[in-house]
This record gives structure tokens, sequence and C-alpha cells, in this order.
């Protein structure tokens, strides 16, 4: 509909942005030879975490070296826990719990590929603080994920799909990513371009 005007919230330009990762990963004493996956939200069962965890457990038995963050408190976290300790990743898997908001930008500088396996999302601002910081995504092709997702910036995959998940991670890994191209594509959905966005969407309107 022509009289329709679609604008994102945007991401917090202040805060999301490149900082130096290997200070990033000294301040929250990550490890720093290991590729780094993290997951950023609530703990509950529409974010797809039990897939990411199945996922983790494929990369695992090919010897793939790795270490995931999930930042994040929910309903889920007991039965996590427990998934992660039958599949034998304890050592492998940090569930980092619930963060200052001002923190985020550090632990997506520390990493190397943010993850999202959501069942269901809106518009995630997630995807875009990550790019901001210069970090590609992998995440499931649902609802305005593949708005933010192109080939340059990422990778989408089907929800509920382990291997799919486990095979695009692993390639986010290996790839070399364009920072510029990250950090372009994180600009059309920074609060920024909203506020110009909707701006114009105001000073279109009849009295």
């Amino acid at each position: 509909n022509k009289h329709i005007e679609v604008i994102p919230s945007g991401y917090n330009v202040r805060r999301f942005k490149q900082l130096d990762s290997e200070k990033c990963r000294k301040a929250l004493n990550l490890p720093k030879d290991k590729k780094i996956i993290l997951f950023v939200g609530h703990l509950i069962e529409r974010k797809g975490l039990v897939y990411l965890v199945k996922a983790l457990e494929i990369l695992n038995r090919k010897n793939k070296e790795f270490f995931c963050c999930m930042v994040g408190s929910g309903i889920l976290e007991k039965r996590l826990k427990d998934q992660i300790s039958k599949f034998g990743i304890k050592n492998k898997v940090f569930l980092a719990g619930r963060r200052d908001p001002d923190e985020m930008a550090v632990w997506m500088n520390a990493c190397d590929v943010l993850v999202l396996p959501s069942l269901s999302e809106g518009l995630p601002n997630v995807i875009s603080e990550a790019l901001a910081c210069g970090k590609p995504v992998v995440a499931t092709n649902v609802a305005g994920n593949p708005e933010i997702i192109n080939k340059y910036v990422g990778y989408l995959v089907k929800p509920k799909n382990e291997n799919d998940l486990a095979e695009k991670i692993i390639l986010a890994l290996n790839k070399k990513w364009k920072k510029e191209d990250l950090l372009k594509r994180a600009e059309k959905f920074s609060v920024t371009n909203s506020v110009k966005k909707l701006i114009k969407v105001y000073r279109g309107l009849k009295a």
C-alpha cells in the first residue's frame, strides 16, 4: 500500500560500534584462541535455543574448536543446562545470564559470529547491532530476519533444523567477511536512519 511506510526502531549508534576484539575478550575473561559463537536474548522456547545446542553438539562431533556464550535469562535455563551436560559440551558453552545493556557491545565485539535460531521474530535489533560491531550473523529465515540479512553479511537457515544451523555456523566462522559490507548494512537499520525516514514521512503529510 502506497500509504504505508515501514520504519524500523533502529539500533543505538552510540552504544553499538566496533571495539578492539582482544580487549573485549580480556574484559569478559573469554578465550583468545577459540572461535566464539554468541547468542543474545531471552532463554525461552521461541528463541530456538534447543536447536542451537543440538547444532553445537554437531560441531563438537566434527572436532570444531569453538566457545559459545549465551547472554540472557529465562525459563529455559535449566533445560539448556541439562541438554548441554547430556551432550558433553559443558566446557564449550557459557550461560552468562542477564547482563547490563551497556555491556552488550563488548560481548558482540568479542565474538566471531552472532547466532539467532528463533522460531519466530519481529525485526530484531540484535542483528543490526551485531553488524554495527562488524560481526556476521547466522539467523533463521523467519519474519524480519531476511529483511536485514543478505549474502554479504550472514546466512539464513531453516528453523528447527540443527544440521542446517551447524553447517551455516561453520561457513560463517570460516569466511572472510568484509567489514565495510557489515557496517554499511547495519547503517540502514540504525536509529539515525530511522529518524531521517520518520522526518521525511512527517514532512510529506498534508495539513
